[in-house]
């Protein structure tokens, strides 16, 4: 694979009782970091069923003691999501989260396919691109909605999406689409062209999925990602250009949140990029709070920001 984005392999010294593991932390080590970090407790069994999921970790401890880490989570072919960068107080001047954020971006880097692509979101902007990542333009941070965890103490919310959304005139299937008409939709919409023998792979490891067919051709779709756990992210959200997008991207997005509410645990949360002008009220997606800032790795020269999703 030719990477046009090269990257040199990040370097912690372990010396004086540091050690760097390539494996996520207990769960209890996990609790005991969003405790001290302020964030609400998350369920024992979705902590865990999270870090199951990990597809690359890594974490610094100090004399057997956890000290920073941070995740991949994705679908090991086309989409990977950077979580949990955090390090404890006390050793935030030792350059662990440096190393802890950049080693995700490293790993990315020598392992992801063409059109992979690795997003997140950040508080610290600024840190953030100091360990290989790009911050999204402006004009293109609207576009990332989410829905906030539901509180892990109290009862399961009501599902605010329920109400059905007026007849777009063709059929929503709860299904993945043929590989081929993948592929044909996402250059009909003018996207980047993703690694076709990675699509399988990518497709085998989807939580739901959705399409829309005009006479049995694919004129849009949409699918969750994630680990069953804590993180849930909407991806290929696509809609022919030929057609109504804006009808057809809030009738997926709206069909897709809404199992969202029905099946997430406590504590879990979605994070989806869609199209800026579809209006999302109906969806149960909200805008990102403006202290999460968009960041992203594109396993390709991304020229065109408009067409790398």
């Amino acid at each position: 694979m030719t990477r046009t984005i090269p990257m040199e392999k990040p370097v912690f010294e372990e010396v004086n009782g540091f050690e760097v593991v390539f494996e996520p932390p207990t769960v209890d080590e996990y609790l005991h970091f969003r405790k001290i970090g302020g964030l609400g407790v998350k369920d024992r069994a979705s902590v865990q069923s999270s870090l199951d999921q990990s597809v690359f970790s890594v974490q610094v401890r100090h004399n057997g003691r956890c000290v920073g880490f941070c995740r991949l989570l994705g679908d090991g072919g086309l989409w990977y999501f950077m979580v949990d960068g955090v390090v404890l107080p006390e050793y935030q001047a030792d350059g662990i989260g440096k190393f802890v954020v950049s080693m995700p971006n490293w790993y990315f880097y020598e392992n992801a396919p063409a059109g992979a692509f690795l997003f997140g979101v950040t508080h610290v902007p600024g840190f953030t691109l100091k360990c290989g990542f790009t911050l999204l333009p402006q004009e293109y941070q609207s576009s990332y909605a989410w829905v906030p965890p539901f509180d892990t103490d109290g009862p399961r919310p009501e599902n605010p999406v329920k109400q059905d959304l007026p007849d777009i005139g063709f059929s929503l299937v709860q299904d993945l689409p043929d590989e081929q008409s993948y592929h044909e939709l996402r250059e009909k919409c003018g996207l980047v062209k993703k690694d076709q023998p990675a699509t399988g792979e990518s497709f085998s490891n989807t939580l739901r999925s959705v399409c829309i067919f005009d006479e049995g051709e694919l004129i849009g779709m949409a699918r969750i990602l994630g680990d069953s756990g804590l993180w849930y992210y909407m991806v290929d959200i696509m809609a022919h250009p030929n057609y109504d997008r804006n009808s057809l991207i809030e009738a997926m997005t709206h069909n897709l949140t809404s199992w969202f509410f029905d099946v997430a645990p406590p504590g879990g949360y979605m994070i989806a990029y869609t199209d800026h002008d579809v209006d999302l009220s109906k969806t149960g997606l909200i805008p990102l709070p403006e202290r999460e800032v968009p960041l992203f790795t594109f396993q390709k020269d991304p020229a065109d920001l408009g067409s790398m999703l």
